[in-house]
């Protein structure tokens, strides 16, 4: 699954889009690639897009939050422009504060079911220095965040 958690602007002083391409397999959650940077929409689609080909995902997950439909529409866009397959696009709004939307990952993480794939830099970053009174919003740890809910069924199937 390709996860996405868009920027509410692509203003130079907005928050970073993060992008996921993120499985599952046996209980064990694998981070394939990664980004947290400040896109433009069409970029962030396209990338998700490509990420989608190259690591064979099934679907995407994307987080509406305040820019409504816009993640959805960006997506369906750009596939249209670049003929590429259509995949489903999966709406995972969110729910309570970050650090309690954050905390199954965290415990998948001590109990040794998160993997990240290779050296991904910004989102190990985002992973070890986030913290619920940060100023800043880790688009890296939302969109992984929301893929691994979508992945295991909001937990359950972990």
């Amino acid at each position: 699954m390709i996860a996405v958690d868009p920027a509410q602007s692509a203003r130079r002083d907005a928050d970073p889009v993060g992008i996921v391409a993120v499985g599952i397999a046996r209980g064990h959650l694998y981070v394939l690639a990664s980004c947290s940077e400040r896109l433009e929409p069409a970029v962030w689609a396209s990338r998700a897009l490509a990420w989608a080909e190259k690591y064979n995902a099934g679907r995407f997950v994307v987080e509406p939050t305040g820019s409504g439909s816009y993640p959805r529409a960006t997506l369906a866009a750009q596939v249209q422009i670049e003929g590429a397959m259509m995949r489903p696009i999966i709406d995972s709004k969110a729910r309570g504060s970050k650090a309690d939307r954050a905390s199954p990952l965290s415990a998948a993480a001590a109990q040794g079911r998160v993997h990240i794939v290779g050296r991904q830099a910004d989102l190990e970053r985002e992973l070890s220095t986030w913290h619920p009174g940060a100023r800043w919003s880790p688009g890296g740890l939302d969109a992984l965040v929301h893929g691994a809910a979508t992945l295991t069924g909001d937990w359950k199937n972990l």
